[in-house]
């Protein structure tokens, strides 16, 4: 049977409407696709039933015979005419007096405006201003369609500041919500969906919800929760959608397809006519968070993950030539990616931009402005390009701080080495014994527990009611929302008790550990020397365990220095934390667990100590943007990470980190940084039946792999 299409036929995307021309047939078992030819960034593989060939008639001759596409078409056309029609020209959100004119913080307002999409990805470096930058957007969206209603979904710690920042740089009065006061708006709007206006503020955990088998009872009495997800489900095809625009903060938190937080965010994305996603970090381990965050947007476009890692491969190249013409690397080295993308279905179905790049090479090198506008060219054909935005530090600012390294190595003193070594053992031991690669990674927390303070360590187990495992500090290691059952771990437990005594009723000597934590005192040491060298000078220190902060916290106020503490899990403004610990001379370190690396405005510190590293590079560098940002005085910020010179995991990760430069610079160019090496070095560490010096000749097998 001849097929239904064949290549350079024009065809209609069924579902968007959308034009293109078909590149390629492709055979996915038994199902036909095709490869359709959008432009340049797009370039989806579609189900042949999605297609339809474009019809030869004249818009005169469809408007006569009554051939419309629907209102849904009507509407996106007649707003795309009204953005980009006379008052294209005048950017009302230039107009602000309040804000620092600061020529980046336009370039997702043009994006936005430019695209048919209404959907964007702002990824900006850490500390350029996103609040700001989404805040211009609402402010054309309101003078372009008369917008009325936006809502802010952030980390509960973010709230306060978000609508400080709302207040303080744009005039507005924004309000902050619970899932109750959420659901009144939504139900209100929905009847009156022509008159409501609101700018909320909820928090993802205040509203995220994720449907359960369990839930189908029509007896069971309904949270407010639950309550708003009915009202998303049934609104989500309405012409009237209940938002106008709906900002998701620290985006990244939606990463993992099973979890509440991607399930919320989808139903409220589909019930908004404009999204923005904010994540300086959007791939936090691997290429699935950033199609997980794309679908978000468009689950149109970005349906299939297979289809999205093969194009992906593809605009890799196209990425590391950009960034290589703004970095200066040598004409050898672009004509190697050159002879790759050439490689590509890009370039095959259109040759002439990258050819005529390739004839002009040397002139393009040579002269600073052409080489930046290719830089940008380049970027932009990357099939994700209309739907992503990135500024980095280096591409905003002429003149940026230095960051200083320091590194802070301490040596166990002989009876911590013998704890250390003893649970390690037994840790070990026990991950020998685990039949899931969850539980495993749970056991390796607690390791990474007790190398980050093991006073703090052996006390708080002791004090544990429940599972050894149910105690979590922030998680990071684990899945998010709890949303996998402890019982495989418990059994574990169960099936062990000689280990599981070892480590909890272990008998050690908490006071002496106390009296020689050689950590500590590297760290007071370290602090003084930073207050003798910068006086006056405010220093936020970094933990990923609660158990860790509560101990600092308390040492520190032993050893006359004053101190305040930020933790998650507890009731706590973080915002008034902050205007304390700013305003209160006396007070001159913030401990902080990683609830105080996300979106908090940092910069009157100049120093950032890293009691322990996190195993995840964005994590690091959320830490560090806390200080490295907009509004910071210092010419030189410091960054200290204490690290164990007899534990082989701080001394790995430490060669790990300098080789990706972390330290010295930010991380833009990278992609998915140390994922899969920090993932296998983690079950290295807990491989009993390898010595010490196997371990680390796979450690060093392991970074030199992956981290190039």
């Amino acid at each position: 049977m001849a097929d239904k299409f064949k290549p350079g036929d024009l065809v209609v995307i069924v579902n968007d409407n959308k034009r293109g021309t078909i590149l390629e047939k492709r055979m996915v078992g038994s199902s036909v696709r095709w490869k359709v030819f959008v432009n340049q960034q797009e370039q989806p593989i579609i189900k042949e039933e999605f297609l339809e060939l474009e019809s030869t008639e004249s818009l005169d001759d469809k408007f006569q015979n009554g051939d419309f596409l629907g209102l849904a078409e009507l509407k996106r056309i007649l707003s795309f005419i009204r953005i980009k029609g006379d008052v294209t020209n005048i950017y009302y959100s230039m107009g602000n007096r309040a804000t620092e004119f600061l020529a980046h913080q336009f370039k997702p307002v043009f994006k936005f405006i430019e695209s048919t999409a209404g959907k964007l990805l702002i990824a900006d470096e850490v500390g350029l201003g996103k609040t700001i930058e989404a805040m211009y957007i609402w402010e054309e969206l309101i003078a372009r369609e008369n917008s009325r209603r936006l809502l802010i979904v952030c980390p509960a710690a973010l709230c306060e500041k978000w609508k400080k920042d709302i207040s303080r740089f744009f005039s507005k009065e924004a309000t902050i919500v619970d899932a109750k006061e959420l659901l009144e708006n939504f139900e209100e709007t929905e009847r009156i969906p022509n008159e409501k206006r609101f700018l909320l503020i909820t928090s993802i955990e205040g509203i995220r919800f994720k449907e359960k088998d369990d839930d189908q009872n029509p007896s069971r009495r309904k949270d407010s929760k639950e309550k708003i997800n009915d009202i998303l489900k049934r609104m989500d095809s309405s012409f009237n959608p209940l938002l106008d625009l709906v900002v998701f903060d620290e985006a990244h938190n939606a990463r993992n397809s099973e979890t509440a937080n991607y399930h919320t965010t989808m139903a409220l994305r589909k019930n908004a006519n404009h999204v923005l996603l904010l994540s300086a970090t959007p791939i936090q381990t691997e290429s699935s968070n950033l199609f997980n965050l794309l679908k978000i947007l468009d689950s149109d476009v970005f349906f299939d993950k297979r289809t999205f890692e093969y194009q992906l491969e593809e605009g890799q190249n196209y990425i590391k030539l950009s960034n290589g013409l703004r970095n200066k690397i040598p004409e050898t080295n672009i004509r190697d990616l050159l002879l790759k993308i050439k490689d590509g279905p890009t370039y095959k179905s259109n040759p002439s931009f990258v050819d005529a790049f390739e004839k002009d090479l040397r002139g393009i090198i040579a002269d600073n402005q052409e080489r930046m506008r290719y830089y940008e060219l380049f970027a932009q054909k990357v099939f994700y390009s209309n739907y992503v935005t990135r500024t980095r530090k280096c591409d905003a600012f002429e003149n940026l701080r230095k960051r200083n390294p320091i590194q802070y190595p301490f040596a166990l003193s002989e009876y911590e080495r013998s704890v250390y070594t003893k649970v390690t053992e037994a840790l070990q031991e026990l991950a020998s014994f685990a039949q899931e690669s969850l539980t495993t990674f749970r056991i390796i927390g607690r390791q990474r527990q007790m190398a980050s303070c093991l006073p703090a360590t052996i006390s708080s187990w002791r004090s544990l009611v429940d599972s050894f495992f149910s105690y979590d500090s922030n998680g990071e290691i684990l899945l998010e929302d709890g949303e996998r059952s402890l019982k495989g771990e418990d059994d574990l437990i169960n099936a062990h008790p000689d280990i599981y005594e070892i480590i909890i009723n272990n008998g050690f000597d908490y006071e002496r550990l106390r009296c020689e934590d050689s950590k500590y005192k590297a760290t007071l040491e370290c602090i003084r020397n930073q207050q003798e060298k910068y006086p006056g000078s405010k220093i936020v220190l970094f933990s990923f365990y609660r158990s860790t902060i509560k101990y600092l916290e308390e040492r520190f106020k032993e050893d006359g220095i004053y101190c305040i503490s930020m933790m998650g899990g507890i009731t706590q403004n973080k915002a008034e934390v902050i205007d304390v610990f700013k305003n209160d001379l006396s007070i001159t370190i913030l401990l902080s667990t990683e609830v105080g690396a996300e979106g908090l405005d940092l910069q009157f510190c100049d120093t950032e100590i890293n009691y322990d590293l996190p195993w995840n590079p964005m994590k690091l560098e959320q830490r560090i943007g806390r200080i490295d940002r907009i509004g910071q005085k210092s010419e030189k910020i410091n960054i200290i990470n204490m690290y164990c010179e007899d534990s082989v995991e701080d001394r790995v990760l430490q060669k790990l980190y300098e080789r990706i430069d972390i330290f010295e610079s930010s991380i833009g160019d990278l992609d998915e940084i140390l994922g899969e090496p920090i993932r296998d070095i983690a079950l290295i560490l807990m491989n009993k039946n390898l010595t010490e010096i196997e371990k680390k000749g796979n450690y060093i097998q392991c970074s030199t792999r992956y981290v190039v």
